[in-house]
């Protein structure tokens, strides 16, 4: 089986977070990424399902992904990537490892904002 590394050090070199004003912040390419590229891998923290209902009721609803009847909550910089109906990036949810998996869906260039 292939397994993805990814350390936090490392992802500092090839993402980063960048103050939009009144749009808030979102992440932006340090460096050029082609289709398929992994950009980030983000450990999560398990809401499991008797607690789902109440993540759902709160903020955290914006930034959790469906991990079979739980939720996970993508940490480091996979709850700050941007929301659009043209998405630069695709994620895998990994259950067993509690990991949210970003991968470029297209190429992308240095400054860049993910979406």
């Amino acid at each position: 089986m292939l397994s993805f590394f990814l350390s936090f050090r490392d992802a500092m070199a090839l993402i980063g977070v960048k103050d939009f004003g009144e749009k808030g912040r979102g992440v932006v390419a340090l460096k050029n990424f082609s289709r398929g590229d992994l950009v980030e891998e983000a450990h999560c923290i398990y809401f499991p399902k008797n607690e789902v209902e109440l993540a759902n009721r709160t903020t955290l609803r914006e930034y959790t992904f469906v991990a079979g009847e739980g939720l996970l909550l993508a940490l480091n910089y996979g709850s700050l990537f941007n929301h659009s109906n043209s998405p630069n990036i695709d994620y895998r949810v990994d259950q067993k490892e509690r990991k949210v998996r970003f991968f470029a869906a297209k190429e992308i260039l240095v400054g860049t904002t993910f979406l």
